[in-house]
């Protein structure tokens, strides 16, 4: 699929934002506000930034922001992606995830065909809610990304299966639905969460394409 996503991840907790990106160049609005939302959500100051020598993130406009706000940069050394080790990991991590859970969103008791590549973005982005759920090897807090970067607990059970079937409630007036037998719902298939996770907010794909 065309475009690209950029990952961003606190070294402490393993906590982990994901962005969809059309071209690479709207990396550095992303990165500043993720970084923006990372200090107002935990009341938090980002002290450094470590990243490979990617264009996108060695702008002047970019250096100028981090000097403005006190952020040391650190760029590793070109051609060497273990020493932006915690990145690179999670990045193979999520695609690993991703894949399969493409490869599987099919339904076939609703002969629900799998998703194609054109929703790895949204199977991305639920691999990366499943990351921050859950346990996380190497952080420095001995909790969930979730629950060491904002506090927050995330209920396990509220996860379903990428692309299964779901039904989206329409309500109508309550005289017509006692009177009538007109569908109160719209079918779709399940793709993860709205930003940010939490809100409350499903994303589904309708059957009719919205």
């Amino acid at each position: 699929p065309r475009g690209y996503f950029g990952a961003v991840t606190d070294g402490a907790t393993r906590y982990s934002t994901v962005t969809l990106l059309q071209r690479k160049s709207g990396a550095e609005a992303a990165v500043r506000h993720v970084l923006a939302w990372s200090e107002m959500q935990t009341g938090q100051r980002v002290q450094k930034v470590r990243h490979d020598r990617g264009g996108e993130y060695m702008s002047g406009s970019l250096r100028q922001f981090y000097g403005e706000r006190g952020i040391q940069m650190e760029p590793s050394s070109a051609y060497t992606p273990e020493a932006n080790g915690i990145a690179q990991s999670h990045n193979l991590r999520l695609l690993d995830m991703a894949r399969p859970m493409l490869a599987d969103s099919g339904d076939a008791r609703h002969g629900l065909p799998s998703l194609g590549d054109r929703f790895a973005g949204d199977a991305i982005m639920y691999a990366n809610d499943m990351h921050n759920a859950m346990p996380a090897s190497g952080g420095q807090v001995r909790r969930t990304p979730s629950e060491g970067f904002l506090g927050r607990t995330v209920a396990l059970g509220v996860f379903r299966r990428f692309g299964c079937r779901v039904w989206v409630h329409t309500p109508g007036k309550p005289f017509v639905q006692r009177t009538e037998l007109a569908p109160c719902a719209r079918p779709g298939r399940f793709l993860g969460f709205e930003r940010p996770m939490g809100s409350g907010i499903y994303r589904v794909l309708l059957d009719s394409g919205q």
